[in-house]
């Protein structure tokens, strides 16, 4: 898998920097909109929902420092559009990569994985609920990974002013009298982009009956189809529908995902992956979620 990712990997990745400049945009511009009145604040509540889900994938490349490939000079930029990426979603993004790096490291682990919460929900309704209330838990784990920090001085100094910046201006917003923009374009849109992606990239890929420990069987491959539902899926998951191959490659840029798999497909085949085809896609669903009734 490694030698298939090398052509990936090696460029700089101009598609994730556009990407992350668009997600940017767009809530800038759904803040701005809700704030004039130009459209209801619940419709810039959706907007603004919407396009933070989606900058999770960019600053998830920075997390993994993707973005740079094998430039080493440019590896600051990881830093500079991961925390403009987080700053919208009122959590440290320095904290969520040493997190996400416990979630790979450990996947699946209920006691060492930082995201089983979500995934090891036993059914539907609980997976909701836990994912709606994931951005107030992800946010205890800055104490249990503290201790395994290496430089906990600069740990500190950025986890505190990458959270206390944001939340200095949504409360100095809020006292001055806009207390309803801030909950309407901030606030809620916070909980529910923790919530969306919790949901959809922990509880549905991850959560599984079966051996945890073969990494073939920790997460899932999902083949969209030939048609428009196959194009709406693939691209509502950022092509994490093929995530099995992000925790085998973490490198591969997640616009490479679909590729990867074109090329290794019989090796992930033989090898016992989790690999769902077009008109399987009940099969995919995590027991408990209705789709096995």
């Amino acid at each position: 898998m490694k030698i298939l990712a090398a052509t990936e990997t090696k460029g700089f990745q101009w598609p994730t920097l556009v990407f992350s400049l668009l997600v940017i945009s767009m809530t800038v511009l759904g803040i701005a909109l809700g704030a004039m009145g130009v459209v209801p604040l619940w419709g810039a509540m959706i907007w603004n929902a919407f396009w933070m889900a989606q900058g999770y994938t960019a600053a998830h490349e920075c997390a993994h420092h993707n973005i740079n490939g094998r430039h080493r000079k440019l590896r600051w930029l990881n830093d500079v559009f991961g925390v403009a990426g987080f700053s919208f979603t009122l959590h440290s993004y320095t904290v969520h990569r040493h997190v996400h790096r416990l979630h790979h490291a450990h996947t699946n682990d209920p006691e060492r994985d930082t995201d089983a919460w979500v995934s090891d929900a036993p059914n539907l309704p609980m997976a909701i609920l836990r994912a709606l209330g994931f951005y107030f838990y992800t946010n205890y784990f800055v104490f249990k990974i503290y201790p395994l920090v290496q430089d906990k001085r600069k740990f500190l100094i950025r986890a505190v002013l990458e959270t206390a910046v944001p939340f200095a201006i949504i409360i100095t917003l809020s006292l001055m009298g806009y207390w309803r923009e801030v909950l309407m374009l901030s606030v809620i849109p916070t909980i529910l982009t923790f919530a969306l992606v919790s949901f959809c990239i922990d509880w549905l890929p991850h959560h599984y009956e079966g051996d945890h420990s073969d990494p073939m069987k920790q997460t899932f491959i999902v083949v969209p189809s030939k048609g428009l539902r196959g194009w709406l899926m693939k691209w509502a998951y950022n092509f994490h529908n093929y995530h099995l191959i992000h925790h085998l490659v973490p490198g591969i840029p997640w616009y490479a995902l679909e590729r990867v798999f074109g090329k290794s497909e019989r090796f992930l085949q033989d090898a016992g992956a989790r690999i769902y085809y077009p008109g399987d896609e009940k099969a995919a669903l995590p027991a408990g979620s209705g789709a096995h009734a």
